[in-house]
């Protein structure tokens, strides 16, 4: 058997490896997508648990990240199912079902759980975290990490980006030239259009399309790095849970502010970068 030796820490994945990432955020998909074949393994998506469950019943994969909130069909209900599906075939081995979680608390992980997933890693996830929960779960030897996505994102709570995360970031995309430039593009087009729907949701009472978006875009600003903008945006999306319209629309205020800051920090990380005199 032939392997394909990746870049973090010289480990070694099957060249056979298939894996089934199911998010309904094109630049989430797009930043895993890129990690995973970083690590030389295969992936397919799909884009809510609907698409999923259709794919999983007509091809075979080793492994399988699932988001927790998607429209049509959310990432427990389609686990639930798979599980059900899956428990009629005795003689199958379980398919590992890795959640991929905004929120890092425990009550989060026990829904995971709940759902029949076997371990929850909190977005944004680092490439090395990756690599060692597929490692763990794909029986290749290595011990499941803890999960530490969100340990240390308070530690400057000045800064507008996190230093690691976007480093963390570059080097996930650095295989595909032009990726993180592009990435951050689509990233900051997009952020601007769903904070304007926001603002115009808020104006006629549409909490629960507020509640989506911050949901949405709290995860991908934390990709990014942008973790106090995160942070600002899980407060939009508590308010707008609650109903809380005063709350949700000084919080919104404090997220736009905020945004500016970090599409100006964003456009500076993806000009080229001055080389080193010789």
């Amino acid at each position: 058997m032939t392997h394909t030796e990746n870049l973090v820490g010289g480990t070694h994945f099957p060249d056979h490896i298939r894996v089934l990432l199911v998010d309904d955020e094109s630049i989430n998909r797009q930043v895993t997508t890129t990690m995973l074949k970083h690590l030389g393994i295969t992936v397919e998506v799909a884009e809510n648990g609907k698409e999923a469950l259709d794919l999983l019943q007509q091809r075979h994969y080793n492994l399988v990240l699932m988001d927790c909130q998607m429209p049509c069909m959310d990432g427990y209900e389609a686990t639930r199912e798979f599980r059900r599906l899956e428990s009629r075939r005795a003689t199958a081995p379980s398919l590992p079902i890795l959640a991929l979680s905004s929120f890092s608390v425990a009550k989060e992980r026990q829904l995971c759980l709940a759902a029949g997933m076997d371990d929850c890693l909190t977005k944004p996830v680092t490439l090395r975290i990756l690599q060692e929960k597929l490692m763990f779960w794909l029986g290749l030897g290595a011990a499941a990490p803890a999960q530490g996505g969100r340990v240390d994102q308070h530690q400057d709570p000045v800064k507008i980006l996190d230093a690691k995360k976007l480093a963390d970031l570059k080097q996930a995309l650095a295989g595909v030239p032009g990726a993180f430039a592009d990435l951050v593009g689509q990233f900051l087009d997009k952020s601007e259009s769903q904070i304007v729907e926001i603002n115009q949701a808020l104006i006629v009472g549409e909490f629960a399309l507020v509640q989506r978006r911050a949901h949405s875009l709290k995860s991908q600003s934390a990709t990014f790095g942008a973790m106090t903008l995160s942070d600002l945006l899980k407060q939009l999306e508590l308010h707008a849970r609650s109903g809380d319209l005063s709350a949700a629309t000084n919080a919104l205020k404090r997220v736009q502010t905020e945004f500016s800051h970090v599409k100006t920090a964003l456009e500076n990380e993806r000009l080229p970068q001055p080389q080193p005199l010789a």
